[in-house]
């Protein structure tokens, strides 16, 4: 039998629908996957009823990634672009892969000649033994972490203090506050879709500790992922849950290419030819960057008008192996679905600490942008010597303790 809801949007009935909505207790009918395989979201979109469509987009309870019998969701089945572009944002009031001088530059780079520089976005190596020391200290806090952390956290659990229980409560509490300042602060409401969202996806992450949730939370508003990319503390409120799940988004390690545009001062580019010009200079992110996969999404930004003294750039990064700190948000496979809230933007996320090498820098006349390519910096070999030096230390001292 078809839910209520469903027969609401076959006769087109958008005073229903309405109606229905308002009054439903729950997500339950609003998701409901009826006898032809299908919820209401993908039958409005396959029909083109878009003000039905936009009714239930901008209700918080929707999913909008709920896939059907078929395995596909209503943004692939929508008849009209005028339907897809509902599960679009306004990529030009609210655009998270490109960046300008009025909001966060996540690419920023300084250098230890240059103290105005702000380090808070980027780190500029001028060697490798800095690299070499943090994956020196990766290794032994890994061993604690893999070895002896366990035993103690069984000892804690088994006296009634569960250690992980405790971390996560204080990140969800840290994340509902900073996302109710984070809100109040731009004057949004906090009964506004976009709020409720965003709890929505902390109370889904805090019940069924399932960290994509979070990164679905990132991706919500531009306004989310300016918030948490302010300065380290606020960084690690979001970075932090996220670090510590890394290992269960495995699959979603990227290899290929990413682009975001940028509006650069002259400045800092000079900054990057440097550490271009140096051969042996590394940059190492310390906020979230969000890039895109298509090209056209990074270009957008770069097509307005040049201002004086500064350089519409589109850095370029390359993932010549999977790479564990940048994330696959979008459906990349039947068995991979999405996880961002716009299907459309195609979005790797790539996380803070990561490294990259400058390989080239070049200019498109005909394009009038900058490119900038980084290509990511692989540690492995750092790593693997790292834990070899571990190894030889604790024989080391086994021995001289014997």
């Amino acid at each position: 039998m078809e839910s209520e809801i469903y027969k609401a949007c076959r006769y087109n009935d958008i005073n229903y629908v309405q109606a229905l909505i308002e009054t439903s207790p729950n997500d339950t009918d609003i998701n409901r996957l009826e006898s032809n395989g299908d919820t209401a979201l993908h039958f409005v979109c396959s029909k083109g009823y878009a003000n039905i469509a936009r009714l239930l987009l901008n209700d918080h309870r929707v999913d909008r990634h709920r896939t059907n019998r078929n395995g596909q969701t209503a943004y692939e089945i929508a008849s009209t672009e005028e339907i897809r572009q509902l599960f679009s944002r306004d990529r030009h009031s609210d655009n998270p892969f490109c960046t300008n001088q009025t909001t966060l530059n996540p690419l920023e780079v300084f250098t230890n000649e240059d103290n105005s520089s702000d380090s808070r976005y980027t780190t500029f190596y001028p060697s490798q033994d800095p690299i070499k020391k943090e994956c020196l200290y990766r290794v032994y806090k890994e061993d604690y972490n893999t070895m002896t952390l366990p035993i103690i956290n069984q000892l804690r659990r088994f006296f009634g203090n569960d250690p992980e229980k405790n971390k996560i409560d204080k990140w969800v509490k840290n994340l509902q506050k900073h996302i109710e300042q984070c809100f109040i602060v731009q004057n949004y409401e906090l009964n506004s879709t976009i709020y409720l969202n965003a709890y929505k996806c902390i109370e889904d992450y805090y019940k069924t500790k399932n960290i994509e949730y979070l990164l679905k939370l990132y991706t919500l508003h531009t306004l989310i992922c300016q918030y948490f990319s302010q300065n380290s503390i606020k960084i690690d409120y979001l970075y932090a849950p996220i670090c510590f799940h890394l290992s269960n988004l495995s699959e979603r390690a990227y290899k290929g290419r990413c682009f975001r545009g940028l509006t650069m001062k002259e400045n800092e580019f000079k900054k990057y030819k440097q550490a271009f010009d140096s051969k042996e200079s590394y940059i190492k992110t310390n906020t979230f960057c969000s890039t895109s996969i298509d090209l056209a999404v990074a270009e957008m930004f770069t097509k307005t008008n040049n201002i004086r003294g500064t350089i519409n750039v589109i850095i370029m990064f390359d993932f010549v192996r999977s790479c564990s700190t940048a994330i696959v948000l979008f459906s990349s496979s039947s068995q991979l679905k999405c996880i961002s809230y716009f299907e459309d933007e195609k979005e790797v996320l790539i996380l803070p600490g990561t490294i990259f090498l400058v390989k080239n820098i070049q200019k498109d006349n005909q394009a009038q942008f900058t490119i900038i390519h980084l290509e990511k910096f692989d540690t492995t070999e750092m790593e693997n010597e790292s834990y070899k030096e571990r190894f030889r230390n604790y024989f080391d001292n086994m021995f001289t303790d014997l």
